[in-house]
């Protein structure tokens, strides 16, 4: 937000109705024609309004030491480039060692789902042909594709209605039964 930086305190106190009269009145005049600015008194008479709405414990005490350290960030964060608000940012995770593990273990859960999923899509989008295909008819190239997975998914990522004709068309076809061959022993090889 680019609220005029020579307002930002005067609208604090605009908020907080600290402002003497005559300020205040040339203060109301600027935020009638600055937009940031009036989104920066908006933001500011919220954060207020959710500060008093709070109920107010008396058996809590803060050290001195606590108020000159968030007085001290709130100062590196006023006068901080966005760059640096980042760092800070990330400094004040790593005091959490256990969220940041976390957020690393998360973070390349999704990087490994992203490449897997973007691997797999790559695959689905160029299917590759097990077996060489001729292209005389359509029903030759199905009736010579050999009953394998792999053809399977091919045919199928083109159209499962094609799938579904392959699979009737090799159901239907007369198999050539060829002779069956095994490995055994004769009668005359198992005597003594």
């Amino acid at each position: 937000m680019s609220t005029c930086s020579i307002y930002r305190e005067k609208i604090v106190e605009l908020s907080l109705n600290t402002l003497d009269d005559r300020l205040a009145n040339a203060l109301r005049e600027h935020l009638g024609h600055c937009a940031d600015c009036q989104q920066y008194l908006f933001e500011i008479t919220g954060t207020r309004d959710a500060l008093n709405a709070v109920q107010i414990r008396s058996d809590i005490e803060t050290s001195e030491a606590f108020h000159r350290r968030i007085a001290a960030q709130i100062n590196r964060e006023e006068t901080a480039s966005p760059l640096q608000n980042i760092l800070l940012q990330l400094a004040s995770v790593r005091a959490n060692w256990k969220l940041a593990f976390s957020l690393v273990g998360a973070t390349a859960l999704i990087a490994v789902g992203l490449v897997i999923f973007v691997a797999q899509s790559g695959d689905r989008a160029t299917p590759k042909p097990s077996v060489a295909v001729k292209t005389e008819s359509r029903t030759n190239r199905k009736a010579e594709l050999a009953p394998t997975v792999g053809n399977y998914q091919m045919i199928a990522n083109q159209s499962l209605e094609k799938l579904d004709e392959l699979l009737m068309e090799q159901g239907n076809r007369r198999q050539v039964l060829a002779p069956l061959y095994t490995a055994s022993a004769t009668e005359t090889e198992l005597a003594p």
